[in-house]
């Protein structure tokens, strides 16, 4: 059995919408590696956009990778 590598975010299958990769917010918050709450606050304080579709708030796949390699979703304790 392989060890997961922690460093790594976790890959997620987004919907295709216009030609561009989105994925739910539970999904964006397990690639990210916190808690919803924590998501929430983090998406607040660094302007990450929503893509509004009818009954469900979506997420650009590509803005959630960016946000974490620039560690906006680091822990702040070690």
């Amino acid at each position: 059995m392989e060890k997961e590598n922690l460093n790594e975010p976790m890959s997620a299958k987004g919907i295709i919408i216009d030609g561009t990769e989105c994925v739910t917010q539970n999904q964006a918050a397990q690639m990210a590696g916190v808690s919803l709450p924590t998501f929430r606050k983090k998406v607040k304080l660094f302007n990450i956009e929503k893509v509004q579709r009818s009954n469900r708030s979506l997420f650009r796949k590509q803005d959630i990778l960016t946000a974490i390699e620039n560690n906006w979703f680091a822990k702040w304790w070690v």
